[in-house]
């Protein structure tokens, strides 16, 4: 079973934790948690943002400056972000073989972030953090896509 302590080498990828979407409290917390996870494993991270729409939550940001990690804020125009993931992985050097995704619109940007990501990197697997994400309603995960490579996480990242 794929759990959230047997995969230290990937790539976390947050989408859209921009103050215009609309995000809890507690899926905000979530996100600081995978933040938290990510650096105690020296993984980096990739904040998307969708243009004009704001910039990640401040708090969110502190926590990913000062954790130490290598991350990338990476603008994107449309929902699936995973071309910014993929060149800033190639620039950088991040892992390619695992990613971590989580964010909100689960069934918009989300969605279509990791059905990129499975199709830019075939042999990866792409874990969706299903605790830290949130939809405009609420996630229904039986309708998110199935996909050899793409593992459900229903486990949360460990409280910071």
């Amino acid at each position: 079973m794929n759990t959230i302590r047997d995969a230290s080498n990937y790539t976390l990828v947050i989408v859209d934790m921009q103050g215009s979407f609309k995000a809890s409290r507690a899926i905000i917390e979530q996100v600081k948690d995978e933040v938290a996870l990510a650096s105690k494993n020296g993984c980096p991270i990739v904040v998307l943002q969708y243009q004009n729409r704001g910039r990640t939550h401040d708090d969110i940001m502190r926590l990913i400056e000062s954790s130490g990690v290598k991350h990338s804020v990476l603008w994107k125009s449309r929902d699936d972000g995973s071309a910014e993931v993929s060149r800033v992985s190639y620039a950088r050097g991040y892992p390619k073989n695992s990613f971590r995704v989580c964010g909100v619109n689960t069934h918009a940007c989300v969605r279509r972030t990791v059905v990129g990501l499975t199709g830019r990197f075939p042999t990866s697997t792409v874990n969706v953090a299903t605790a830290a994400c949130n939809g405009p309603v609420s996630n229904n995960w039986k309708r998110f896509p199935r996909h050899r490579n793409i593992k459900l996480i229903m486990e949360a990242a460990p409280a910071a």
